[in-house]
C-alpha cells in the first residue's frame, strides 16, 4: 500500500551527522515533493529484518499533528520515506538566543502529546529511543516524533556492554534500559525529562561521561541527576519527576501534557493576577481571540458596572463610559496586544507570550485599583511621539540615520523581561553615530530605572516620567516621528463588545 519505487525518489543532500551509525537521513524529492529519505544499513540480521517490516507496517495507521507523516517506502532497500521537516531538537539546542524558553517549552508539550498519543494505542507503541535528534521541528515550531518503534533494531546496533565506547544517544536513555531491561512508556518519559532539561540548560545531559561504563556508573550506580538551573518551580518538579531513577514515580504523559499547559503560563506571565487570570480562562491555550479576551479581561479589573446587559468598551460618548479614559485605554491594549492570527486571515488573537511580556513592561497588574497603573502606562506610553514599540534595532537605525543629532525613539527590547532601549542620534568627533541605551522596569518593586555611566541608578514610576527627567543628561532633544501608534486616536474601528450578563453571574 505504501511502496514507493526506486526511480520515484531523487536524493539531494546527506542531513545525517557524522555520529549517525543507525541510517542515514537524505533531503530528496519524491512524486514532485521535498521529502526525507532514511536509509537504513544494509546488513540488518534476519530477525532485525523482520522487526524492522513489522514496525513500519504500523506507520501507515499512525496520524497525529506531533507524529512525523510517513509516506511509504522501498521495502526491498530498507529506506521510508516521511515529510520533510526544518530542524531537528538538537538545532534547537545551538540557537539559545534565538528560541525563547516559552517556545522551548512549547516544543516539548507537542512532543509530549505524540508520545501520550502512542502509548494510548492499542496496541500501544513505546519510542525505545527518544533523543532530540528523532525529534522534528518545522519552521512554526510544531514538534513531530519520529524514528519511534524502532529501539530493537537501533539498541542491537549499539552493544551496551561495550563499556569503552563513547555513549553518544545512551545518554538519553533511562537507567534500567543502560541495564538491558526492555523500553517501557516509563523509559519514553525518562528520556522526555532530559529533553525538557536540556530545553531548559541548553547542554548536554551526562556529557562528563566519555563512555558506556562512564554513564552507567553516574546513572546506574550513582543515581545521578543533572543538575538543575533557576526557573519556575512548576518546571523544575517535573523534570525531577520524570528524571527519578525509579520508574514508579514518573508521571504518565496524559497527566504532564496539564502540567506543561501550567508550566507554559508560569514561564509566560510571573504576575500573580496575570498568571492566575489566564489560567482561570484559557489553561490549554496559547492564543485566544481579541473580543474574547477583553470580554475577560474587564470582568476581570471590573472595567464597567453591572447594571448594563451590554456595552461597547470603545464608545467614548455612551453615558457609562463619558469623561473616563476607558476608551482610549482599551484602543492602545488594542493596539499593543492584537496581533493577525496568521499573515493572511484578519481575525486578531492575543497570545499568552506576549500578554506576560505586556505585563513585564507595565505592570504589575492589581484588581484592587482595576489595572489602572498598568492600563495608565500602556496609554501614556503609547500616545508618546518617541515611543516605536516593537521595532527591531536595524529598523530603529534605519528611521534614525538621515535625522538630526539629538533625535531620538523608545523601543521594547527583546533582551530580556521588562527591557527597554532607547537609540538616539550621537555625535562623536564630529561623526553622527546611533547609540542605544537599555533602561529596565522592575515589576516586583514596580519602577522604571536606567543606570548611568557613573554607575547611578535613576528611579522612576513610568516611561514617561523617566524620559522627562532624563531627556537633557542623554541629550534627548527631538522624538523621531513615524510611531506606529500615532493613528489610535482617530480610530473608530472597535467593534468589540462586553459581556456584561457574565458579570452579573460573577459579582
Amino acid at each position: 500500500m505504501y511502496d514507493i519505487k526506486e526511480e520515484e525518489i531523487q536524493k539531494l543532500r546527506n542531513l545525517s551527522s557524522e555520529q549517525e551509525t543507525f541510517s542515514t537521513v537524505y533531503e530528496g524529492c519524491c512524486r514532485n515533493k521535498r521529502v526525507a529519505i532514511k536509509v537504513f544499513k544494509q546488513n540488518l540480521s534476519p530477525e532485525e529484518q523482520e522487526v524492522f517490516l513489522k514496525e513500519i507496517s504500523l506507520f501507515g495507521t499512525i496520524s497525529h499533528p506531533n507524529i512525523c507523516l510517513f509516506m511509504g517506502t522501498l521495502t526491498n532497500h530498507f529506506t521510508i520515506i516521511t515529510e520533510l521537516m526544518d530542524m531537528n531538537l538538537l538545532q534547537i539546542f545551538k540557537e539559545k538566543e534565538a528560541v525563547s524558553l516559552f517556545t522551548r517549552i512549547y516544543l516539548a508539550k507537542g512532543v509530549a502529546l505524540g508520545l501520550n498519543w502512542l502509548h494510548d494505542r492499542v496496541p500501544k507503541i513505546i519510542h525505545g529511543s527518544l533523543t532530540p535528534s528523532n525529534i522534528l521541528v518545522n519552521r512554526d515550531y510544531r514538534a513531530k516524533i519520529s524514528d519511534f518503534g524502532l529501539y530493537k533494531i537501533k539498541n542491537q546496533s549499539v552493544n551496551l556492554l561495550q563499556g569503552d565506547v563513547d555513549p553518544g544517544d545512551l545518554r538519553w536513555y533511562a537507567p534500567e534500559v543502560l541495564q538491558g531491561e526492555e523500553p517501557t512508556e516509563k523509559s519514553d518519559v525518562y528520556s522526555f525529562g532530559l529533553i525538557l532539561w536540556a530545553l531548559l540548560t541548553n547542554q548536554i545531559p551526562y556529557a562528563t561521561a566519555k563512555t558506556v561504563f562512564e554513564l552507567k556508573q553516574l546513572k546506574c550506580v550513582l543515581n545521578q541527576s543533572p543538575p538543575m538551573i533557576e526557573c519556575c518551580k512548576s518546571l523544575l518538579d517535573l523534570i525531577t519527576e520524570c528524571t527519578s531513577p525509579s520508574p514508579t514515580f514518573r508521571p504518565p504523559f496524559k497527566a504532564m501534557i496539564v502540567r506543561l499547559e501550567i508550566i507554559l503560563i508560569d514561564i509566560a506571565i510571573t504576575d500573580t493576577v496575570g498568571n492566575s487570570f489566564w489560567r482561570k480562562h484559557w489553561r490549554d491555550k496559547i492564543t485566544v481571540d481579541w473580543i474574547e479576551f477583553m470580554n475577560a479581561f474587564a470582568v476581570e479589573l471590573h472595567l464597567l458596572t453591572n447594571r448594563t446587559p451590554i456595552m461597547t468598551l470603545y464608545n467614548s460618548k455612551s453615558p457609562v463610559l463619558e469623561g473616563t479614559d476607558i476608551p482610549v485605554n482599551i484602543k492602545c491594549l488594542k493596539a499593543l496586544l492584537a496581533e493577525p492570527i496568521s499573515p493572511d486571515v484578519s481575525t486578531l488573537v492575543v497570545s499568552l507570550e506576549l500578554f506576560g511580556k505586556a505585563i513585564g513592561w507595565f505592570g504589575p497588574l492589581e484588581s484592587k485599583d482595576k489595572g489602572q497603573k498598568f492600563l495608565e502606562r500602556v496609554r501614556c506610553t503609547l500616545l508618546s511621539t518617541w515611543f516605536h514599540g516593537s521595532i527591531t534595532t536595524r529598523d530603529s537605525e534605519l528611521a534614525l540615520h538621515t535625522q538630526p543629532v539629538g533625535t531620538f525613539l523608545v523601543r521594547f527590547s527583546t533582551s530580556s523581561t521588562g527591557a527597554f532601549a532607547i537609540s538616539k542620534v550621537a555625535i562623536r568627533n564630529n561623526n553622527k553615530f546611533i547609540q542605544h541605551q537599555r533602561f529596565m522596569h522592575d515589576v516586583a518593586k514596580d519602577n522604571y530605572f536606567i543606570q548611568k555611566e557613573d554607575h547611578v541608578c535613576n528611579c522612576y514610576s513610568s516611561i514617561v516620567e523617566l524620559i522627562e527627567n532624563e531627556k537633557v543628561s542623554l541629550g534627548l532633544l527631538h522624538p523621531c516621528l513615524g510611531s506606529p501608534y500615532s493613528s489610535i486616536l482617530m480610530t473608530e474601528d472597535f467593534k468589540g463588545y462586553v459581556n456584561l450578563n457574565k458579570i452579573k453571574s460573577e459579582n
